[in-house]
């Protein structure tokens, strides 16, 4: 059967190959093996990394906004969710024993956890939220390997059905992200722009395009963006440049040694 299923792959590969399904599939630019020149790998590697950074701290910022936690424990988090993903993606690239897929793939944070979190936090405690996703991540661990032999008992219809009741439930949370809720620019006129603006951006770089441009038109969109936001005075980068790199200091210390930012107790 192998002979066939290469037969059928070659042809689901090739540009505007119909096969017999209605749907028009365009070719890859690059194989599974291939390696694109450097420079061409250096700026899609630096795009697939924009844009997994913000999956990443996307969910950090959503939970300590939605629990209103003190900025000390909102650095944690984010310096804690980066560590993760970072030793995540290493082993989930390199592979471990029967863990990790084995693919140059970043790992981020899952944004579906983002409710469960702050309902056992704003129930019970902060640290019971995070006992329960380490219960939670052991448990997926021991029975990873039945999973991936359980994949037959789910046909496309069913995970289909999953990942759009999935994806409606993370509207809201992406919503909010996207008009900055919570923060000082919800509410701007120009968070809107900006959020059209580079939409638009990125269809028309990928319409009118073809290539590495095609490919970059994520990183190209962020680029202009970034761009046009700093002479409005939306880009911080004098904040950035004034910001300490070891934030021990950054909060007043308490009697016990420990900086102190503003407490809430979960």
């Amino acid at each position: 059967m192998k002979p066939e299923y290469d037969r059928i792959g070659g042809m689901l590969a090739e540009e505007g190959t119909d096969v017999g399904t209605n749907v028009l599939v365009l070719s890859l630019r690059y194989g599974l093996e291939d390696r694109p020149p450097p420079v061409a790998s250096f700026l899609l590697g630096l795009q697939h990394v924009l844009i997994m950074f913000t999956a990443m701290i996307a969910s950090p910022l959503v939970i300590s906004n939605l629990l209103n936690l003190p900025p000390d424990l909102r650095g944690s988090m984010m310096t804690g969710v980066m560590l993760g993903c970072g030793v995540g993606t290493l082993i989930s690239a390199l592979g471990l024993f029967w863990i990790g897929g084995r693919i140059p793939l970043l790992l981020g944070a899952y944004a579906v956890y983002i409710g469960p979190v702050v309902a056992i936090a704003k129930s019970e405690s902060l640290g019971a939220a995070t006992a329960a996703l380490i219960i939670g991540g052991l448990v997926l661990l021991a029975v990873s390997p039945v999973v991936g032999k359980m994949r037959a008992l789910f046909p496309p219809l069913v995970v289909g059905t999953l990942l759009v009741i999935t994806g409606e439930s993370l509207t809201k949370v992406a919503a909010n992200i996207a008009f900055g809720a919570n923060t000082p620019y919800f509410g701007n006129p120009l968070t809107f722009i900006f959020l059209v603006g580079s939409i638009i951006l990125i269809i028309t770089i990928s319409s009118l395009t073809k290539g590495a441009v095609k490919s970059l038109s994520i990183f190209l969109a962020v680029v202009c963006i970034y761009l046009v936001s700093i002479p409005l005075g939306l880009a911080k980068v004098k904040a950035i440049a004034d910001a300490p790199w070891d934030c021990r200091g950054c909060y007043p210390m308490g009697s016990h040694g420990r900086a102190q930012g503003p407490s809430r107790r979960l």
